[in-house]
């Protein structure tokens, strides 16, 4: 069985998922191996995902890539050399929580200014949502015939933000391609 979780994954254990705070230091793999009878593959989400696309993807053309997964947070994975970077812990990678503006928005992980507050898909309806007062989810917001100027100026702040966190990663990393 394989699983892709959201949060970085060592030995089996969840060491901290910010949009799951019931599962800080979480030994996942026995609490499933419990109920599963099966071998049991675990790993973070977002490398799943990086992994994924270095075997069967677009990635397949590049050596070197970071992967951004944009939903409830910002996962990410970074491809070197047609490698997975892991990291001390299996921790790189977590590149949601890069710092994007310095004593910026609270974040569930404990820091401010995390990139994931500023470019994640839920924080994109949020900022809709305030700015309109109704629901709207983040690929309507984005595939939008013609939005209005209020979502222009958050569509605006919102690139803007994006392109600052991928020039950051740009710099760090130093990829073929995103």
């Amino acid at each position: 069985v394989g699983i892709g979780w959201p949060g970085p994954i060592f030995n089996g254990r969840c060491l901290y998922t910010p949009n799951l705070s019931d599962f800080q230091n979480f030994d996942l793999e026995r609490a499933l191996k419990k109920k599963i009878p099966r071998p049991i593959k675990i790993d973070n989400d977002a490398k799943c995902a990086g992994v994924a696309e270095n075997l069967f993807g677009y990635g397949r053309k590049y050596k070197n890539f970071v992967l951004l997964t944009f939903g409830t947070g910002l996962g990410g994975a970074v491809i070197v050399n047609g490698a997975l970077m892991r990291g001390t812990k299996n921790a790189a990678g977590e590149l949601g929580h890069l710092i994007l503006h310095p004593n910026g928005i609270s974040c569930l992980c404990g820091q401010k200014g995390c990139f994931e507050k500023y470019v994640s898909s839920s924080t994109l309806e949020a900022r809709v949502k305030n700015k309109l007062s109704k629901e709207i989810t983040a690929k309507e917001i984005l595939t939008l015939a013609e939005p209005d100027q209020q979502i222009d100026r958050v569509l605006e702040d919102y690139v803007e933000d994006l392109h600052l966190g991928l020039q950051s990663l740009e710099k760090a990393f130093n990829p073929d391609a995103f």
